[in-house]
């Protein structure tokens, strides 16, 4: 296998990882985040960004 297309194989497996992390967020967690009362969502947010 040639080194460039083991990177791009590697690009491309890492892009969709990434993609995947995106998409989680506000596909698991904002929903969440609605539940909460405002006090909570703020505390979760800041808890978040440590």
């Amino acid at each position: 296998m040639l080194l460039s297309t083991l990177l791009i194989l590697l690009g491309g497996i890492c892009t969709g990882l990434c993609a995947g992390v995106f998409f989680a967020f506000p596909v698991a967690i904002v929903p969440a985040l609605r539940a909460m009362e405002a006090t909570q969502h703020i505390k979760m947010m800041i808890e978040i960004r440590k």
